[in-house]
């Protein structure tokens, strides 16, 4: 617990009391409120004061003196509060609870008024309380109006009153008072198994309350509550350290409550995946208590490999890294799996359902069991990984490593999945996050403002899961509650607060590529006759071009599933994207296409950008900072947005150009898993970037010479390497025994270590070709051939092969001239990816037109589409793409 160093003003003493017993987010819990527990440890708790008798110093000073004080309990409260988010008289009513709380302390006299007198230090006794239970009933009436709004106060139940015709209700509500706290602390002194009990709430369920519940001297009230905590227990409910037994155990005891505020800020470490383990990445960021990024840091967030972030995390000082500090000092960090390729470090203790991953520093090798020496995997620089093991070995594994795990008990309720933004997650029906809870308690959800309906749902799936479900994009602020109950009366619950946004928020900035990572050429770059040479660079006018139209549902819906794709990777992706992960996210969002056809049109759109490391074979993806790029058009110029452009960008893009005057137009790729394309036709480059503070993009540049003189070239050889498989002409991919033609052979040829990138390599009598871009490859071994790889179909140049695409800049530089992006179109029950009619000349002139067939001009090809040798192999592909291009 954090402690304050300054006493409070009145004003900040009403709010930290309300924060910590009234709010539901709070240290008390989300339950009704049938008890207010005003001991010296809760009020220390409750105004983070370094010790007791400070705590009940500031709260006397908090209330105004004697004289205000005997004012508002004799006249009531009147007077306006500056803070709507707290009545402005709790702690008036939190004073009067401490006083019969502490009643313990004056050995001659319990009276109210006597004890009253001294904690305010003053000689003034003060006789008139009629105002109290009114104030009561105030601050129930208060906060169940809030309650019932949606806001984050819990409800108040009053108990019917005690003892005393005006302070009845405080005696009632005032739990533990002073005799039961007198008597307990006796007893747990006098028995040395309930000092040990008194740490653990299970064992104090199982040894202290049989105790209390003989009749052993107890009062009622306390007898009760030690019946409904050990019932509680026996349920088999989690929310044990929120019940008002187990806090008076540990008042009695001196045991500090485990129960403790989020770090405001701390360190996450992320386990990234790749395709072996070399590939293994960790990334660190910075995140507030909710689990947000909430703060930037010239350390993070940061993507190295393990033994590089090892050396980060020892040099790191402050307390934002000194949990994980501690782990890589011991040479050891565990982790559990959040979502797939994504494993999250953890300090907990082991769970035995919850398989775990390791990072492990050569020392710390000879503890493990023999077994498990042999299953470590080296990651360079003395660093080793183990893993995934499953969750009972993994508690074997840490007792063997000697790691220290926190005490802290793992949280009862938990969200599972989503995305995250710093602004709320979002909202969107298929990206909605679960819900895991630990114990048999209720989960619901409740409205918290009136942005938020009532169109979110939560349905049980069994064993402790819930789902979310909403039939329209979710916006605004929703209370997830876990409730634990014996009787009406005793509830304890906790409560999550849950704040949905429609779309990403935005990035401030985005991260330079990382050091040591290269992009994959895939032409070779010239100073001299661009593709965007002033003479050749003209695009139709926008009129000519007609935008895809949905067709049916199950294009809408493909085409809803590609937008909640760009919104997740754009709110995930500051820091970058793993292949693996990234592939399994299309995978999820947009099922039916490859999704390499997805990826890849999002990198010739622009749109992201593949980067390869240069120092492990890892492969990830970045995101692009919005530009500008300027369009030659007939009838004057336009401005087309560049760059990872989720809703948000295209939104602050829209609306800076309609202000300057501009006639903004949206396009619509080729198939409904392309991006659009937004054209702005008035204002110039120049004013609108200065506008939004956005660069301009540079023209695409490359080569026009012709193939094989515009691949890149380096001295590769795939000695070491052994061949993975076999381009299939008949299949259109690549297979483990392909049938290659007699004169052209495609082969992918792999490192068994997996330590470097695969190569790829073109073979004809007197020519053999080696590169490590798969795309130069394909491309390459079908002009050797003579085979078409495109074919135009109704307005489209669709590839005829299971995968291959155009060069990277030529479709760059396609995607720019028509304004309409590429990507994977649904044609006869199949998925062919597809790249708009037209300005093709760039890429012809570099491939050849045998690459390209085009039924109205058979002419036009090297090697005629319905040749005999063409129709022979279309008879026998096995997956049918061949057969939609026969019949052209």
């Amino acid at each position: 617990m954090s402690q304050r160093s300054h006493r409070l003003t009145p004003v900040q003493i009403e709010s930290a009391l309300v924060r910590h017993y009234l709010r539901s987010d709070g240290q008390a819990g989300a339950g009704p409120l049938t008890y207010l527990d005003a001991t010296e440890s809760a009020l220390c708790e409750a105004l983070e004061a370094p010790d007791t008798v400070t705590a009940k110093e500031w709260l006397a000073y908090g209330c105004g003196g004697a004289q205000i004080v005997s004012d508002v309990l004799d006249g009531g409260w009147t007077a306006a509060w500056p803070d709507a988010d707290a009545p402005g008289y709790f702690r008036f009513l939190v004073l009067t609870c401490a006083v019969v709380a502490s009643a313990h302390e004056d050995q001659e006299s319990q009276d109210f008024g006597h004890n009253l007198k001294r904690l305010l230090r003053t000689d003034k006794l003060i006789h008139s309380r009629r105002a109290l239970p009114s104030l009561w009933r105030s601050l129930e009436k208060w906060c169940n109006v809030r309650h019932d709004a949606g806001h984050g106060i819990r409800s108040v139940v009053l108990p019917p009153p005690g003892i005393g015709a005006h302070i009845g209700l405080t005696n009632a509500i005032a739990f533990p008072n002073w005799r039961a706290v007198k008597k307990l602390r006796a007893d747990i002194e006098g028995h040395d198994s309930f000092t040990r009990a008194a740490k653990d709430p299970a064992k104090a369920a199982l040894q202290i309350c049989p105790y209390v519940t003989e009749e052993r001297g107890y009062r009622p009230e306390m007898v009760q509550a030690a019946r409904s905590f050990a019932t509680l227990y026996g349920q088999g409910n989690s929310l044990l350290e929120l019940h008002r037994f187990w806090q008076v155990v540990c008042y009695a005891a001196d045991v500090v409550r485990r129960r403790g505020r989020d770090d405001p800020a701390r360190v996450r470490l992320e386990l990234l995946e790749g395709m072996v383990d070399v590939d293994l990445r960790v990334r660190v960021s910075i995140v507030d208590g909710g689990g947000c990024e909430a703060t930037q840091s010239p350390r993070a967030p940061l993507i190295e490999c393990p033994a590089r972030i090892a050396a980060v995390m020892l040099g790191w000082g402050g307390a934002a890294a000194e949990r994980w500090r501690r782990f890589f000092e011991h040479g050891a960090v565990p982790f559990v799996a959040e979502r797939f390729g994504v494993w999250v470090a953890n300090a907990n203790a082991p769970n035995a359902s919850e398989p775990h991953r390791y990072l492990l520093r050569e020392g710390c090798r000879q503890r493990l069991p023999e077994q498990w020496r042999r299953a470590l995997s080296p990651l360079g620089d003395g660093w080793f990984h183990l893993g995934p093991v499953d969750g009972q070995q993994s508690v074997v594994i840490h007792r063997a490593l000697r790691i220290e795990t926190d005490t802290a008990r793992a949280r009862p309720l938990r969200l599972e999945g989503g995305v995250r933004t710093i602004a709320g997650w979002l909202g969107r029906p298929s990206l909605l996050p679960k819900v895991r809870r630990l114990g048999v308690g209720a989960v619901d959800l409740r409205a918290g403002n009136d942005q938020a309906k009532l169109t979110l749902f939560l349905k049980d799936e069994g064993a402790g899961r819930f789902s979310m479900s909403a039939a329209d994009t979710v916006e605004g602020l929703y209370r997830l509650r876990l409730r634990e109950s014996v009787a009406d009366d005793e509830t304890v619950a906790i409560e999550l607060p849950l704040r949905f946004v429609a779309d990403a928020a935005l990035h401030a900035d985005l991260p330079a590529s990382p050091r040591h990572s290269r992009t994959e050429a895939e032409w070779v770059l010239t100073t001299h006759d661009t593709l965007d040479d002033s003479k050749t660079t003209t695009i139709a006018t926008i009129a000519t071009i007609a935008a895809l139209e949905v067709a049916d549902e199950q294009s809408a819906e493909l085409a809803s599933g590609f937008d909640d794709l760009l919104e997740t990777i754009y709110a995930l992706g500051r820091s970058g994207w793993s292949e693996r992960e990234l592939v399994e996210v299309v995978r999820e969002l947009c099922p039916g296409p490859s999704p390499w056809d997805v990826l890849r049109a999002l990198q010739e759109a622009g749109w992201l950008e593949r980067r390869l490391s240069e120092s492990w074979r890892a492969v990830y993806w970045r995101l692009l900072p919005p530009s500008l790029v300027t369009l030659s058009m007939a009838g004057g110029g336009a401005t087309a947005l560049e760059g990872s452009a989720p809703a948000a960008i295209r939104s602050r893009f829209t609306r800076a150009a309609r202000a300057l005057g501009g006639e903004v137009e949206r396009r619509t790729g080729c198939g409904p898993l392309s991006p659009l394309s937004i054209v702005v036709r008035g204002p110039s480059t120049r004013e609108l970037a200065k506008e939004l503070g956005w660069a301009e993009a540079a023209p695409v540049a490359g080569s026009v010479a012709s193939a094989p003189a515009c691949w890149p070239t380096s001295p590769l050889s795939t000695a070491g390497y052994r061949a993975h498989r076999t381009w299939s002409w008949r299949a259109g991919g690549f297979r483990e025994s392909g049938r290659p033609m007699p004169d052209v052979l495609l082969t992918w040829w792999r490192r068994e270590e997996g330590d470097r990138h695969d190569l790829y390599e073109v073979k004809e009598e007197g020519y053999r070709f080696v590169t490590s871009s798969r795309t130069v490859a394909i491309v390459e071994a079908h002009r050797r051939a003579a085979l078409p790889l495109f074919t135009r179909h109704e307005g489209r140049w669709l590839r005829t092969a299971e995968e291959g695409h155009l060069p990277l800049p030529l479709a760059m530089k396609l995607r720019r001239d028509r304004q309409c992006a590429s990507g994977p179109m649904l044609i006869e029950g199949r998925w062919r990816y597809a790249y708009a009619e037209g300005a093709m000349q760039h890429a012809v002139a570099a491939l050849g037109r045998r690459l390209f067939h085009d039924p109205d001009k058979p002419e036009s090809t090297g090697r005629p589409a319905h040749s005999a040798a063409s129709i022979g192999l279309s008879r026998h592909r096995a997956d049918g793409w061949s057969r939609v291009r026969a019949n052209l």
